[in-house]
């Protein structure tokens, strides 16, 4: 049986693409890691809107029971919606679970000021790269899949006071969906004595897929792989 294995979640309408890179630099590194595909998340939005937060739950608690048969401890990286779904297995299995990692985790949606910022670039530069990223998203979600995010992201937000385990918290500044804040909120609640916070400049969202992917990994490893008392 190996010692630590890692578990990793992607986000809210997502797929494993968002932590692909992540997973594989992981376990380049000798480290079992296992990434979690989210029930209903197959890029249609009819699966999508026939499942709940629940379903996504039990997603995540089905990848950790295989890999724990595997490894004495878990690592559980989450990008998104899948920190706080790391979060919430945390709370159910804090004798198996050594370590979490969040990755522009959602606790306030939308960073207005920013995407009004670029609405307005897009206008002056003639272009509509933005516009039609903001509305291609908004058409993307169903509104039963959007309402179970905000139950589960309610319910989640009353857990994070209880984390004591050791907890890296990751934000890229130029996150149009997750506001910046979320990072510091998360921080500031959590009762771990070892708790860190590091931000990325000039990232948005999907940042485990842009020209940073290298520098957060090895981050994100250095963290994972330190020295355990």
């Amino acid at each position: 049986m190996n010692k630590y294995g890692v578990l990793l979640i992607h986000g809210f309408g997502g797929n494993i693409d968002e932590i692909k890179y992540l997973n594989d630099y992981i376990s380049n590194k000798n480290y079992n890691t296992l990434a979690v595909k989210l029930r209903g998340h197959t890029g249609s939005k009819h699966h999508l809107r026939n499942t709940n937060y629940k379903d996504w739950i039990d997603s995540v608690e089905e990848g950790f029971l295989k890999l724990k048969k595997e490894n004495e401890k878990i690592i559980v990286i989450g990008f998104s919606m899948g920190g706080l779904l790391a979060i919430d297995l945390y709370s159910k299995n804090k004798e198996c679970i050594d370590k979490i990692v969040t990755i522009n985790t959602p606790i306030y949606i939308w960073n207005i000021k920013l995407i009004i910022k670029n609405i307005l670039l897009d206008i002056k530069n003639k272009s509509k790269r933005h516009i039609s990223k903001y509305l291609k998203g908004g058409n993307k979600y169903p509104l039963n899949a959007l309402y179970n995010f905000n139950i589960f992201l309610l319910k989640t937000k009353e857990i994070i006071k209880h984390i004591d385990c050791e907890i890296l918290i990751t934000q890229a500044t130029h996150d149009e969906v997750v506001n910046v804040k979320s990072a510091k909120y998360i921080f500031d609640r959590v009762k771990s004595e070892n708790k860190q916070i590091k931000y990325y400049n000039d990232f948005e969202h999907v940042i485990l897929n842009s020209i940073s992917k290298e520098q957060i990994s090895k981050d994100i490893f250095e963290f994972i792989s330190e020295k355990r008392c």
